[in-house]
């Protein structure tokens, strides 16, 4: 009984600590934006948007975070944030041309993961942009250095979540749809964690335990 509590313990030390991260990051993005003006508010209405999946709203972030963009050429944040806007156009449909929208996003992202490549914001949008480009391979990759540089990092582990889902890894995404949800239960995205282990089992051809 205490190994198995022993071994319990990393998973939610993880979680813990992605939190911690989260917490951290949010803080450092808030004072180097404070520097910049309103930029840190046209992120945060970015995400917003983006959360809420307004196609309007989103065009009107975008245009304004093109904006800084220009201001400050190279910035990975607001890189990234454009990217994750393109990847939305595409996989919503708000946009004749899919495809090309995930091609923008993967540009923008890597933009932003040469500029910092222990981001894990911008590495874990180029894997939502190689998954949607027909890439699962290329995607599962991006997101296992998100958490490789950053244990429990809860985007990438919902996105390695609904991965598995795919090729019907129960096991798996069991595991990583739990992991994200429990270090970010009020995620946007976490209603589609939540359906990765149905959607595994479903893939496997047990819809009775789906």
């Amino acid at each position: 009984a205490e190994g198995d509590a022993a071994a319990g313990l990393g998973p939610k030390l993880a979680a813990t600590a992605a939190a911690e991260l989260m917490r951290l990051e949010t803080l450092a993005a808030e004072r180097h934006a404070a520097a910049a003006g309103g930029a840190w508010a046209r992120l945060t209405a970015a995400r917003a948007a983006l959360a809420d999946l307004d196609p309007a709203r989103v065009e009107a972030a975008r245009i304004a975070l093109e904006a800084d963009a220009r201001e400050a050429p190279g910035e990975p944040l607001i890189l990234a944030t454009l990217g994750l806007t393109h990847f939305a156009d595409g996989r919503e449909g708000w946009v004749e041309d899919p495809r090309g929208a995930f091609f923008r996003a993967r540009e923008l992202a890597l933009r932003a993961h040469r500029r910092a490549p222990d981001d894990p914001f911008a590495q874990h949008v180029l894997g939502l942009a190689a998954a949607a480009m027909g890439d699962p391979d290329g995607a599962r990759l991006h997101q296992l250095r998100v958490l490789a540089r950053h244990p429990g990092w809860p985007a990438a582990e919902g996105e390695m979540a609904r991965l598995a889902a795919l090729w019907g890894d129960v096991p798996e995404a069991d595991a990583r749809a739990a992991r994200a949800l429990e270090t970010a239960p009020d995620d946007p995205a976490g209603p589609c964690w939540a359906v990765a282990p149905a959607l595994a089992r479903f893939a496997r051809g047990d819809a009775a335990g789906a």
